[in-house]
């Protein structure tokens, strides 16, 4: 007895690209902050699920304080990625993102702020003494 094909129903989904995520965007930061600071800071991504949303929060960590964490900013992302809502932890500024390149130009700002910065500058101080 010989079976049938399968029929496939799905299409060809081999044609789908993937989409470049916020998170692997600040991911990319996180090993830049390391990187930066000789392994004094680290960066890290942590990922949080709220129904369809997505909590995404960039930290920095000083290991040499006993893994001290900062939160630097937050995401919160719908399941279809944008728009989603960025907010500025340090600098206490909230903003809607309706795409990557409105995404993009949030994070360069906040992490290129004074207040983030600042937070930089007093961690490292205080991990080397």
């Amino acid at each position: 007895m010989s079976e049938e094909p399968r029929m496939n129903m799905w299409g060809d989904l081999s044609e789908l690209q993937p989409i470049q995520m916020p998170e692997t965007f600040m991911k990319e930061q996180a090993e830049q902050l390391y990187e930066l600071t000789g392994g004094i800071l680290e960066g890290r991504v942590e990922r949080t699920t709220s129904g369809a949303r997505f909590g995404i929060t960039l930290v920095i960590v000083a290991p040499r304080l006993n893994n001290y964490k900062y939160e630097i900013l937050h995401l919160w992302q719908p399941f279809e990625i944008y728009p989603l809502d960025f907010v500025d932890l340090v600098n206490d500024k909230t903003w809607k993102c309706g795409n990557e390149e409105q995404f993009l130009a949030r994070l360069a700002e906040t992490l290129n702020s004074q207040g983030v910065r600042r937070v930089i500058q007093v961690l490292v101080s205080q991990s080397t003494t």
